[in-house]
């Protein structure tokens, strides 16, 4: 389809699909995989990529979220750096903290941390980071501690500080009594530092004229 519009409509019906238990969810990851990569509208893409978060954190078994969060993983690893147009490169990158779960994901995180992988045109502002170094915390990455207190380093001003206190209780704690799994535990965490709203993102881009 080539009008945004009607991809819009379909895509907000096989959600409601889902939703109403009429679809799979892993039917409708499967489809988000293959028809992400050549979607280039950056509202749709992002809204396709916030149901795919919900799917894969509330509605398949963890065993499907494992491997499916890998794909995307990598598939967000790709087009933040090749996607022809900067505004989608930016909504890949917003991605990549989300799918940080496995150490593939979280191999990206690093990178980017460390400055080994770079989004063409764009430049990470300090939230960005913060939030990267957020998601290791979250995910319990062995080498969580010591790119925060790299991070730390970098950025001693208030600001940062002030983000830090906020976050540091909610991350380090031991999870709440609800937690039946890891698996559980993990969204859990995540949820509560934020990392579902991937507007937050603050990034800045260098527009070519």
């Amino acid at each position: 389809m080539r009008n945004v519009f009607d991809r819009s409509l379909l895509w907000g019906s096989l959600w409601a699909s889902v939703r109403l238990a009429k679809l799979p969810p892993i039917d409708y990851l499967q489809l988000a995989l293959q028809s992400l990569p050549t979607e280039h509208d950056e509202a749709l893409a992002t809204s396709i990529l916030q149901h795919v978060t919900v799917a894969l954190h509330r509605y398949v078994s963890p065993s499907v979220q494992a491997e499916l969060t890998d794909s995307f993983a990598k598939l967000a690893a790709d087009r933040m750096v090749h996607d022809e147009k900067q505004d989608m490169r930016i909504v890949w990158f917003r991605q990549v903290a989300t799918f940080a779960q496995d150490q593939s994901g979280r191999v990206n995180v690093k990178a980017l941390l460390r400055g080994q992988l770079t989004v063409p045109g764009v430049q990470l502002r300090q939230q960005d980071r913060w939030r990267l170094v957020t998601a290791l915390i979250a995910y319990g990455d062995p080498e969580a501690n010591i790119y925060l207190a790299e991070e730390e380093r970098r950025d001693p001003s208030g600001d940062g500080k002030s983000l830090l206190t906020s976050r540091r209780p909610l991350v380090l704690t031991l999870p709440p009594r609800s937690c039946t799994s890891t698996t559980t535990c993990t969204t859990l965490n995540v949820r509560r530092i934020g990392l579902k709203a991937a507007s937050e993102t603050s990034i800045t881009g260098t527009r070519r004229r």
